[in-house]
């Protein structure tokens, strides 16, 4: 149920002056999903019509390629109908102090609203880490985020600050902004005194029977949090988060945000562009999802289309690419490719067998959503191919009783893939500070985000993804729709429709609602123009994504990246080169600009 789209988390958005008290840090939640390293907080701080809309307006790039910047032309508001002014808040005051265990970041816990129309509220705890630029002449800072929803900025400052560069790093600070509702900022975690009705359903279902058993764990969990998970997700929304960014700008005193965001990510971005137009600097977008499929769908039934169903055909682009990848295989050659004359039989044979029932062998149980859940995580990262390739031959192979054991595992592969994936499992392990204090005003607490497991509660999870996911995006109420739309021909044919679609069926009925939740327009004009990144082969986010964001948003420059698997830059030296050169000089790469990945999937070996 929940799984594919957690590939994209780990494979893929005030107070005036403070005074001193002492604060100690939590320690990581045992029962956490999130891994038990992770950094704790620091001591101180298709239905209606989506709103497209074409632009009427663009920031021109000059004749060298640079945007001309200053405030949007276009008549948005400043603040769209219906959102929070948060113009006047004043930034909160950060104390920074060394992240234990990664003593090359700073790292800071600070209070924000948890509503902002009403600021003087109750405040939730946002944490965020920095790298320090290292050259002399700094130019500002670059925020950046890895996607997810439901992935920890903080915790990818690092890898992040090596993808975009030195070049980048010497004259910028990178910032990371950890989104509400995720550890450590203001978890969303639910937990019910009964136990949940059945472990051992799948993670998307071959049949109604087993699509049944998902929805009641579904109407398990959300009853649970409708219980135990306020007030956080109730106001979880990706609007929230880029209203946090802004806080953290005018902590910086940054006159404008510069950022680099992935996945997800890119959908935070273009809402923080509609929301703050007036203080978009160099905005990069890699990996992009399509912010109307994502908040509405299109079309007149578009909303009743699961949103993990509507993604720029994620699911038709995912068996393409795979088909692509077995090709390239058998055209590499056996040496560089071995198993590439038989592995698309393999796996054609391997789901088939599946599909009767999971095989037990040894100690191992292998059932068909896994196998399939697996190879979608293992097409993120190009890296995994080959492993990919053996995998599936060994497999088969052992389902089909010549061989006993394998040295090489499917899921190995994939949990490789979801390593080095942008925004996978995070880098800064331990980024907790060192002994600091926090400032509050007076003596105000930070609020519990959610009502704290009881002793004795038989469940607990956390929902940094669904909490996001499912209060940003229109859905259909009837959880069985999420069946029908798994139960096509196309879906028979295709098995990553049912997995794509299912990643998201927490979203039927969903029990939080966050009245300033942003669903667009997405067309209003930033006051500097966005450059867009998408791949030819990205099974999360098609380069259909970037298209579509490139069109709605004035100005935006689209950047191709022939290349397989998640994102962009991190794959190409040109892709890199237009990150650079548009960070440091605000010089936008040619349209119809074209980059090649820096080497191909199978290498050949000598």
């Amino acid at each position: 149920m929940r799984a594919t789209l957690a590939v994209l988390a780990t494979t893929a958005m005030l107070i005036p002056t403070l005074s001193v008290t002492a604060f100690a840090a939590p320690s990581a939640d045992p029962t956490s999903s999130i891994p038990p390293n992770a950094p704790t907080a620091p001591a101180l701080p298709k239905a209606p019509e989506g709103p497209t809309g074409k632009p009427t307006s663009s920031a021109k790039p000059t004749a060298s390629g640079t945007p001309t910047s200053g405030a949007p032309t276009s008549s948005a508001p400043s603040t769209p109908a219906g959102q929070p002014d948060i113009s006047k808040l004043a930034g909160p005051k950060l104390k920074w102090a060394p992240c234990e265990g990664k003593p090359q970041l700073q790292c800071a816990t600070t209070l924000l609203p948890l509503d902002y129309s009403k600021p003087t509220g109750p405040k939730i705890e946002v944490f965020v880490a920095k790298k320090v630029a290292t050259g002399k002449n700094k130019k500002g800072a670059v925020f950046i985020n890895p996607g997810g929803p439901g992935q920890q900025s903080s915790r990818k400052v690092i890898s992040f600050a090596e993808t975009m560069g030195k070049p980048v790093t010497d004259q910028y600070d990178v910032i990371g902004v950890d989104p509400r509702g995720v550890y450590p900022t203001a978890q969303a975690r639910c937990w019910s005194m009964k136990d949940k009705p059945d472990y051992n359903a799948p993670k998307f279902p071959l049949n109604e029977a087993e699509a049944k058993k998902i929805i009641i764990n579904d109407d398990f969990e959300r009853a649970a949090c409708d219980k135990t998970g306020r007030p956080i997700i109730d106001h979880m929304s990706t609007a929230n988060t880029a209203r946090d960014m802004e806080m953290i700008r005018k902590a910086l005193g940054e006159k404008s945000l510069n950022y680099y965001g992935v996945s997800y990510g890119t959908y935070l971005g273009a809402t923080y562009a509609a929301l703050f137009p007036s203080t978009v600097g160099r905005m990069i977008t890699d990996g992009v999802v399509d912010p109307i499929a994502w908040s509405t769908g299109r079309g007149k039934n578009g909303s009743e289309a699961p949103v993990s169903a509507r993604m720029s055909d994620s699911p038709k682009v995912t068996l393409d690419t795979l088909k692509l990848v077995f090709a390239e295989c058998k055209k590499a050659g056996p040496k560089a490719c071995p198993h590439g004359d038989v592995v698309e039989k393999d796996w054609e044979n391997t789901l088939a067998l599946l599909k009767k029932g999971p095989v037990k062998k040894d100690v191992d149980t292998i059932t068909y959503d896994q196998t399939v859940g697996e190879v979608l995580s293992s097409l993120y990262d190009p890296e995994s191919y080959p492993s990919m390739i053996e995998s599936i031959h060994d497999m088969w192979e052992r389902l089909n009783n010549k061989k006993e054991k394998s040295d090489k595992s499917l899921s190995k592969t994939a949990e490789e893939a979801r390593k080095r994936a942008p925004g996978g499992v995070p880098d800064a392990a331990n980024a907790k500070p060192d002994k600091v204090n926090w400032g509050a005003p007076g003596q105000e607490k930070p609020i519990e985000p959610s009502t704290p497991p009881a002793e004795g509660s038989k469940w607990t999870d956390t929902f940094g993804i669904e909490g996001v996911m499912c209060v940003d995006t229109l859905n259909s109420k009837d959880p069985m729709n999420w069946w029908r739309y798994s139960n096509t021909d196309e879906a028979k044919k295709n098995p990553f429709v049912a997995a794509w679609a299912w990643s998201s069926s927490m979203c039927a009925n969903w029990v939080g609602h966050d009245k300033h939740a942003y669903r667009g327009p997405f067309n209003i004009k930033p006051a500097n123009p966005l450059l867009v990144i998408g791949n030819t082969h990205d099974t999360a986010t098609p380069l259909a994504g970037a298209k579509a964001l490139a069109e709605l948003s004035p100005g935006a420059r689209l950047l191709t990246v022939d290349a397989f698997g998640h994102a962009g830059v991190n794959k190409s030296t040109c892709a890199q080169k237009a990150l650079q050169d548009y960070l440091l000089q605000g010089k936008l790469p040619a349209e119809g600009t074209v980059c090649k990945a820096d080497k191909p999937i199978f290498p050949t070996k000598k």
